[in-house]
């Protein structure tokens, strides 16, 4: 008896675990990640990537309720791509939506390689203003055209992992997500859980003995 009322508290404070999402993104060359609503008039900086193109692009955030997450991918010379993954999806199997976007409506663009570049919040959102979503699953390039830039779903480098097109040369185009079309996280088992688990386990021992 005593055991199956362990075992019911800990079902029970296994669904208070909070789950944690993790989202990795690369692209070649840069990338900085906005939340909005559907008109992009009203962005809200969650990311500005300064470092290497080749480099990983890992963390975490909680998402707006409602919304989408907007990314600007940006390229500043060769083969570019965008890849990740959103809680364990890799982003080419979502319902991302893509617009091209020109390069003068952004304050000082680089016109050489600079991971350092910043993307200025009302650069973006005048930008995106009356701008016509394209469905991003007609830009997907199969593997090996961009190797090091390339990352899967668990944020590793992957050369054959497919990917989402940057245009050639400078350029940058926009990404966005619905929240609604993010798979949600994967909930983690919280330390209490763990810890009426064990108590349970050793009460079962003694009982068995």
């Amino acid at each position: 008896m005593i055991l199956k009322s362990i075992i019911s508290i800990t079902t029970a404070l296994s669904f208070t675990a909070q789950a944690a999402n993790v989202y990795f993104l690369s692209a070649d060359n840069d990338l900085a990640i906005f939340s909005g609503d559907a008109s992009g008039t009203a962005l809200t900086e969650i990311y500005q990537n300064d470092t290497a193109w080749n480099a990983n692009n890992s963390f975490t955030f909680t998402p707006p309720a409602t919304g989408y997450i907007y990314v600007a991918a940006m390229n500043f010379g060769g083969v570019g791509g965008f890849s990740g993954g959103l809680n364990g999806t890799n982003i080419i199997n979502l319902d991302w939506e893509y617009v091209d976007l020109n390069t003068a409506d952004f304050t000082l663009f680089p016109t050489a390689n600079d991971e350092t570049y910043d993307v200025i919040e009302t650069d973006f959102e005048s930008a995106l203003t009356s701008v016509t979503w394209l469905d991003a699953s007609t830009v997907v390039r199969a593997a090996g055209t961009v190797t090091a830039g390339v990352i899967d779903e668990t944020g590793a480098v992957n050369t054959s992992a497919t990917h989402y097109i940057v245009p050639d040369a400078f350029s940058i185009r926009a990404f966005r997500i619905g929240v609604d079309d993010i798979p949600a996280a994967v909930p983690e088992p919280s330390s209490t859980s763990l810890l009426m688990i064990s108590m349970g386990s050793l009460l079962l021992r003694r009982r068995r003995s």
